[in-house]
């Protein structure tokens, strides 16, 4: 259970260096309504590509898609490897986008970094190779994701599971490009800058 879990925070997953004096920001511009859909769009837009890398098995684009701190706690080539040992377990993993992109939280300027949160709903769909693994696993997922949360098809020997997924986003000085990371408390106060950290956690 613990590889799904670090599967699920880059399947659609530093201590920083900073100064505790150093200046954090409110983008001014980031309440606008056009600037909310415009990052929505975005977000959207991106959420589906990663979801479509993840279910084509394309593990160096989710990698692309991940914000770059984490590799500092995980290595790469140690994250490719828990996709492929996942597939051990299960026969196949499929996602899908089943809600619109959620953004309530503010964009929050950090040294020239962009970080903000967002959310959306998303339907994991397990496939396991027979009916024991199931029996054996499922258990588990109900812990894990809670029985209101899960169906099971034993005629696909498959388990769905209802998730809400929390984003962070990040845009680094520099770049054109967002990255992100499922929302996970523990690792992400790892990554961010703790004033950053406590804004986003509200």
């Amino acid at each position: 259970m613990k590889k799904l879990i670090l599967i699920l925070l880059c399947a659609p997953l530093l201590f920083s260096c900073a100064g505790s004096d150093a200046k954090v920001k409110t983008s001014p511009n980031s309440s606008t309504h056009q600037e909310k859909d415009d990052l929505i769009e975005k977000f959207t837009r991106d959420v589906e590509r990663n979801i479509e890398a993840s279910n084509n098995k394309n593990w160096d684009a989710i990698i692309d898609m991940t914000y770059p701190k984490l590799f500092d706690l995980f290595p790469k080539e140690e994250f490719k490897a828990v996709f492929e040992i996942m597939f051990e377990t299960f026969k196949d993993f499929q996602t899908s986008l089943s809600s619109n992109v959620r953004h309530s939280y503010p964009v929050i300027d950090y040294e020239g970094d962009q970080f903000t949160k967002f959310s959306y709903d998303s339907e994991l769909i397990f496939t396991f190779y027979n009916t024991d693994d199931l029996d054996n696993m499922l258990p588990g997922f109900m812990q894990e994701f809670g029985e209101d949360n899960i169906k099971t098809f034993r005629n696909t020997n498959s388990v769905a599971v209802n998730v809400e997924a929390s984003m962070l986003a990040v845009l680094e000085e520099n770049t054109s490009e967002w990255t992100y990371l499922n929302w996970d408390d523990n690792i992400i106060e790892q990554l961010l800058p703790a004033s950053v950290f406590d804004q986003l956690l509200k």
